[in-house]
This record gives structure tokens, C-alpha cells and sequence, in this order.
């Protein structure tokens, strides 16, 4: 287990490396310019001084060549010195610790709707297979692949305005001091969220239901008078699961990611409302450090899921 995880932390070393030269050359190409936008506030450039302005770049060190301004940033995160916001010269660690609880809160809760109904629609279409609940399980599948997140959400806001006078309310309020308006507002986003990843989830449960099924020891299982109940639970769901564990942990790092959109939506101050207004902005390292934490996410997702493989089937090893 050990040489695993020192062999997968060697590997991620060049995906990480590639990820942030990629993004650092990415948001040097992009159009735009924060030192600009600190002068003129977003307004007209036409009584723009050149020598502020190469003033104000010099004091944000991008008047650096490129190659220099790629290694002292990342140099400043292998010494964990993220560095600090161009537009507002805040700690970008501060900001980021400060939002992080809310996005983390939407993505538990949102992978946790999608388990809860993807699984069981999943496990139960393949056990009654051509049947009318197979065919209202893969309905409601095929409906939440094709339906957008942000079309969901933009519905179900207006539905929530119009009908019911309700508007997602600004700010943050703690789960801890105020748990009702709390989950008011992060239920919505969580279920819109949950409901279009349940999609993969129950479709990869059902394929893989009904290959155990069919598998010699589930009829030697039968045979021997066992339970259908215990059948299932102990011979066909535990086997039936493993790609199901790859599944949803894809689905994790896909709900990182597309928390952005639901956090613009439902106003929530999290990670995905930083990254749009940083990117808004052009400050650059603000949206380096959250690409760069998105990648750090999918590996770490990655690498537990092939721990958990073995806690699911013993019969796995890692190599």
C-alpha cells in the first residue's frame, strides 16, 4: 500500500506540472489587462497615463518576463505561499479557506442526492428488468442526461420566484447557527446537481447489476437455496458496485467543477463564485491557484477510489 501511494504521488508530479503551465499560458493569452481594469475601474482606457500604468504593473510584478513569472509562482506553492490577489492584494489562502466550506457543503450534499437516487433506481431496473419500473428507471435516466444543470436551475428559479416569492438569499449563513435557512438555500442547487449525475449512476448500476446476475456464482448462489434477498446483498451488489465506486468518484470531481454554475445561479460565496469573479477580473493567480486545486482534487479522488476498490473486493491488490 505504501509503495502505491508513493508510485501514484511521483506520477501526479508531471500532470500537475502540465496543468499549471497550461493554465499559466492560458490567462497570459487571454484578452485583458487587471492592471487596466485597477486604473480605469472597467471604464473607458482614453485618459489612461502610460507611465501609471507601467507603474501599477511593475507593483503587481507582471512587467517580469514570462518565464520568470512562472517559477516564482510556482516556487511560492511548493513553499506554500499562494500569493495574493491583484485586485484586492488579499491572501489568495485566505480567500480560498474562507469559500471552501460552502463548495464543499454543495458537493457532498449534491453526490450524496445523487447516490441515494441513482443507486437504487440503477439496482432496481436490472432486478426487475423489462419490466415497468426498468423502463421508468431508464426514463428518468435518459431525462437527466439530457436536461442541462443550468436550464434545471434557471427553471426552478423561476419557479421558486414566481410561484412561491422565494429568492436565495445573499450572503452565507452557517449550518451550525442557522441550519433551516441554511439548507434552504443549498437544497435546491444539491438536488439540481445530484439529480443530473444520479443519471450516469444509475445507468452504470443497472449494466452492472445485470452482468453479476448473470454470473456462474449468482446460480450456484440460487441453487443452493439462498435467499434472492441474501442473494443479492451478499453476491450480486458487492461485486455490482465497483464500477459504480469509479463512477461516482468521477462524479465528485465533476461536481466540484460544475459548482460554479450553481453557486452564479443560487448566489451562493463559494469557490466557483471566486473563480468567476477572479477570472472577470483578470487576476491571474487567484484563478491559477483554483485550476491548479481543482487538478490536485481529481487526483486525490482518483487515488482514493483505488484504496476503496479494495475495501469493497479484497481480492483487488494494488500494484
Amino acid at each position: 500500500m505504501r509503495e502505491f501511494l508513493i508510485r501514484r504521488s511521483i506520477l501526479a508530479i508531471p500532470t500537475v506540472i502540465g496543468v499549471t503551465l497550461l493554465v499559466f499560458i492560458v490567462m497570459r493569452i487571454a484578452p485583458g489587462d487587471v492592471a487596466i481594469m485597477i486604473l480605469t475601474g472597467g471604464g473607458t482606457t482614453d485618459s489612461l497615463d502610460a507611465a501609471q500604468l507601467a507603474r501599477v504593473r511593475a507593483e503587481l510584478g507582471l512587467d517580469k518576463p514570462l518565464h520568470l513569472q512562472y517559477v516564482e509562482w510556482v516556487w511560492g506553492m511548493m513553499r506554500l505561499d499562494f500569493g495574493r490577489s491583484l485586485w484586492n492584494n488579499l491572501s489568495i489562502w485566505d480567500m480560498v479557506v474562507q469559500r471552501a466550506p460552502l463548495s464543499m457543503q454543495l458537493s457532498l450534499m449534491s453526490i450524496f442526492f445523487a447516490v441515494m437516487l441513482g443507486v437504487p433506481v440503477g439496482v432496481t431496473a436490472a432486478l426487475r428488468q423489462d419490466t415497468l419500473w426498468d423502463y421508468v428507471g431508464r426514463s428518468i435516466s435518459i431525462g437527466a442526461l439530457a436536461m442541462p444543470n443550468f436550464w434545471l436551475a434557471l427553471l426552478l428559479m423561476m419557479l421558486l420566484v414566481h410561484v412561491f416569492k422565494w429568492s436565495p438569499p445573499l450572503g452565507y449563513n452557517p449550518l451550525w447557527e442557522r441550519p433551516f435557512d441554511n439548507l434552504s438555500q443549498f437544497i435546491w442547487p444539491a438536488l439540481i446537481t445530484g439529480f443530473s449525475g444520479s443519471a450516469i449512476i444509475a445507468r452504470m448500476a443497472r449494466s452492472a447489476t445485470l452482468e453479476v446476475m448473470r454470473e456462474d456464482y449468482v446460480r450456484t448462489a440460487r441453487a443452493k437455496g439462498l435467499a434472492e434477498r441474501i442473494v443479492v446483498m451478499r453476491h450480486v451488489l458487492r461485486n455490482a458496485m465497483i464500477p459504480v465506486i469509479t463512477i461516482v468518484s468521477l462524479s465528485l470531481a465533476g461536481v466540484i467543477t460544475g459548482s460554479v454554475i450553481m453557486e452564479t445561479i443560487f448566489t451562493i460565496p463559494g469557490l466557483g463564485l471566486l473563480l468567476i469573479d477572479s477570472l472577470r477580473l483578470r487576476d491571474f493567480p487567484v484563478v491559477m491557484f483554483m485550476v491548479t486545486l481543482v487538478a490536485l482534487s481529481f487526483i486525490v479522488i482518483n487515488l482514493l477510489t483505488d484504496v476503496l476498490y479494495t475495501v469493497v473486493d479484497p481480492r483487488m491488490r494494488l500494484q
